[in-house]
Parts: structure tokens; sequence; C-alpha cells
């Protein structure tokens, strides 16, 4: 299952991959909620939006846990995309909350999955490792059917298994507690939990920065030169304290009242586009 170093074609899909998933536009709040209630109606085809605009997301938490001794990247980013789309089937999008915030619950624990099932082909017997497999798919199945959490107790006495082999394939479940040994059956480490929610929220919050920076730069975009530069200027887009109408006048050998009627006519005209002001994107 696992790749312990990064072959020179791992390299090329990967940058093949990036290259596919990289120009997909954020999505704003709305527009993930139109395309939620389209998906809960039926119309499998806001699936995909929904998907895409987020990939670089999974790529991105998918990197965190890159190891020498480990699954690939691609590895890594494949069971973190099945995690996106669980949790694009489990969201309510009425509840109020960020699609993003959600999802990276669904993806991280897709992820540790993976990795406990990586560390489990190396230290666990195969007989053991397949009876473990057994019981964790027999636990879903019941818990699904259930509608609450059962025990793997419960799913080897559905499936028949003797106590002697559930014991041999719990005991794969239960080594040593260690900083980074998975704790429980989804690969999630003592180390992860500590770290979780930091993590969780500075992975979200970087994603969401970088999101707004491509966001408003392409809304500049849009505009003339002199007008990006003055809204440049004004709100500090250039890695500089915004400036005051006044020193943007001065550099540019205009007024002040001028340099303001023409700022206000660049956000007139990305707000008739966007249907939100730069001021909007940079107060958020």
């Amino acid at each position: 299952m696992s790749s312990r170093s990064t072959t020179s074609s791992e390299e090329q899909l990967l940058d093949l991959y990036w290259r596919e998933i990289r120009d997909h536009a954020p999505l704003s709040r709305q527009q993930e909620l139109e395309l939620f209630t389209r998906l809960r109606n039926g119309d499998d085809s806001a699936r995909r939006p929904l998907v895409e605009a987020n990939l670089r997301f999974v790529m991105r938490v998918a990197n965190d846990y890159v190891r020498a001794e480990g699954p690939s990247i691609l590895e890594l980013v494949a069971e973190g995309n099945v995690g996106l789309m669980k949790a694009i089937d489990h969201f309510d999008e009425n509840k109020g909350f960020k699609f993003i915030t959600y999802a990276v619950w669904w993806i991280r624990q897709a992820i540790h999955k993976c990795l406990a099932e990586d560390r489990r082909s190396i230290r666990t017997p195969m007989n053991r490792l397949e009876d473990l497999r057994t019981l964790e798919k027999g636990a879903d199945a019941l818990s699904q059917k259930a509608g609450r959490n059962v025990s793997y107790q419960d799913a080897a006495e559905q499936s028949g298994m003797s106590a002697p082999r559930t014991g041999n394939a719990l005991s794969a479940a239960h080594r040593d507690l260690s900083l980074d040994a998975p704790i429980n059956p989804d690969g999630a480490t003592l180390l992860d939990v500590i770290h979780m929610k930091e993590a969780t929220a500075d992975a979200v919050e970087d994603f969401e920065g970088q999101q707004r920076d491509e966001a408003i730069y392409r809304s500049l975009a849009r505009l003339d030169r002199r007008e990006e530069q003055i809204l440049r200027s004004y709100y500090g887009l250039n890695a500089e304290e915004p400036k005051t109408l006044e020193e943007i006048g001065h550099e540019l050998g205009l007024t002040r009242e001028r340099i303001r009627q023409l700022r206000n006519r660049a956000l007139s005209r990305l707000e008739q586009v966007h249907g939100k002001s730069l001021l909007d994107w940079s107060a958020n």
C-alpha cells in the first residue's frame, strides 16, 4: 500500500494533478448554498463544482501528513478526497456553518484511517489484519443500520467470529500508547488529538485567506491599470501599509478628490460584477 519514497513518475503525476486543480475558483457562501440546495433536490450535477472548489484544500491538509516512511502524497490526497465527498453527503447547509469548516474533519478522518492501515500492514500479521478489517466493516454496517455506534464485539457476534480470533484481531488495534500510535480505529493519534483543534483552525484560516486573496486579485484584473493601482495602494494589497487618498494623489499627480472619485468608481464596478465590494472582501 505504501510508497516509501516519491518516484519521478509520482512527481509527474502530482504535478499534473496540481495543474488540473489549481485554477478552480473558490465558492462564495451563496454559491455553496445554491449548490447544496440543488444537490438535496436531486440535481447530482451540483456535486462536481462542490468537489472541485475544495480539492486544493484537501491537498493542503494531506501535505501535513506526508512522512518519509508512509503513504505517498498521492495516496493521502486520494483518501482525503474520499473524505471530502462524504462531507458533501452529510453536510447540512441550513445550520449556518461554512462547508470547509465541516469538511476538514471528514478529510482528516479519512487520512488518519489511511495512515492507520499503513501502520497495521507493517506491524500486524496478515490473518489478524484481515480479521480486524472484517470487524471494522461489520461494525460500520451495523452502525449504519442501527443509527448508533456499534462495538467490534457486536460485529464479532454478528459475523460468528470466535472469541480467540476476535481477541487477536483487536490486539492489532491496541498497541502501546504513544504520541504517534493510533488511539482509535480511525487512526487518530494522541498527538493528533492534542493539536487537532489548533491545526484545523490554522488550515481553514490559511486556505480561506488564500481564497480571499485570489478572489481580490481576479477582481482587480477587471479594472484599468490606474484604478487597480489606486485600490491596491488604498487597501494595502502590495504587502505595504494602506495609503491615504492624499498620498496616492501625490504619487499619481492627482488631487485627493479625484483619487476618491476613481476609487469609488472602481469599487462600484467591482460590486456590479460580483455583488460584493473589495471593502467586504478585505474586512473578512
